[in-house]
């Protein structure tokens, strides 16, 4: 393969995850403006705003510039997300050990579950490699139907079962990324492996993280071509996907009125600001300010 090939597959792949994030916002954007009520009738994707969006509401039309960003709960704005580079490595690692186990019968059945060191993500080159080691640990390991075992980067203690296992050294990537692995063989086929670094449960919102975002955003939204729209916006969207995006599902308990956002909002360049949770379908708007919109959710 010329290295112009591999150039220009580099680039349609960053195209194409370009296009696929814009759709996402619009989607994000379509979901806002119809929980605050708003008939859409046109969404045009832009930069600098994002958007620009034709809208209805109780019989008025109107043209509102959106400027969308993503909230994420462990990354300050600018900084980057330990939990979405785990997550964007692991899409990447459990596609590769998918498609090798549709080739391997005998670890089919296997399950498993992966927690790597939080220090440092590993680069993506390592994506094929690592998949590779984990499925030579599971065949290096069989298993009987039901039985599990758990493999440690290194043993602080004497286990007290033979189910703790040290990760052997001739699996290099294991050994400096990985802090444990789980197998367990289930017998059926599963295909799908867990990353234990991108299941979270309850996280929630930071008082200085969105106060952060309107802040970064204010002095961006200056220089904006906004032209003649009817209102500026600003989206702060938790979308739910991946977990780390993901807002508390109980906004009423979050201090809004506090003194971090109420400095942020101080001076604006938007007409409104709106924090979206997707996950659990509400919104809230945090200039000038109004009750919770939130949809009735299920389990």
């Amino acid at each position: 393969m010329k290295a112009s090939d591999t150039k220009m597959d580099r680039l349609k792949a960053t195209e194409r995850e370009i296009r696929r994030q814009k759709q996402r916002e619009k989607r994000g954007i379509r979901a806002v403006l119809e929980l605050l009520g708003y008939r859409v009738t046109l969404i045009r994707g832009q930069e600098k705003p994002d958007t620009i969006v034709y809208v209805s509401k109780d019989g008025t039309k109107s043209k509102i510039g959106i400027e969308h960003t993503s909230y994420v709960v462990d990354a300050l704005h600018g900084k980057e997300s330990q939990g979405m580079g785990f997550y964007e490595l692991w899409r990447k690692v459990s596609a590769s050990i998918k498609r090798r186990l549709s080739h391997i019968p005998e670890v089919e059945s296997v399950d498993g579950w992966v927690r790597f060191c939080t220090d440092v993500v590993p680069p993506h080159t390592c994506c094929r490699p690592l998949a590779a080691e984990l499925i030579a640990l599971a065949r290096e390991f069989p298993m009987a139907q039901g039985e599990e075992k758990e493999f440690c980067r290194r043993l602080k203690y004497e286990p007290r079962t033979k189910k703790v296992v040290e990760i052997p050294t001739h699996y290099p990537l294991l050994r400096q990324y990985v802090e444990e692995v789980t197998l367990l063989n289930t017998g059926c086929h599963i295909r799908l492996w867990t990353c234990r670094n991108t299941s979270a449960s309850h996280v929630g919102l930071s008082r200085r993280h969105i106060a952060e975002i309107i802040t970064a955003y204010n002095g961006k939204a200056a220089r904006y071509v906004w032209g003649n729209v009817d209102e500026r916006w600003l989206i702060i969207a938790a979308s739910g996907s991946p977990i780390f995006t993901t807002a508390d599902p109980y906004p009423q308990w979050f201090e809004w009125d506090c003194p971090e956002i109420k400095v942020a909002c101080t001076s604006l360049s938007f007409d409104r600001i709106y924090f979206w949770g997707g996950r659990f379908d509400w919104c809230k708007e945090i200039y000038p300010g109004a009750p919770i919109v939130q949809k009735e959710w299920r389990t």
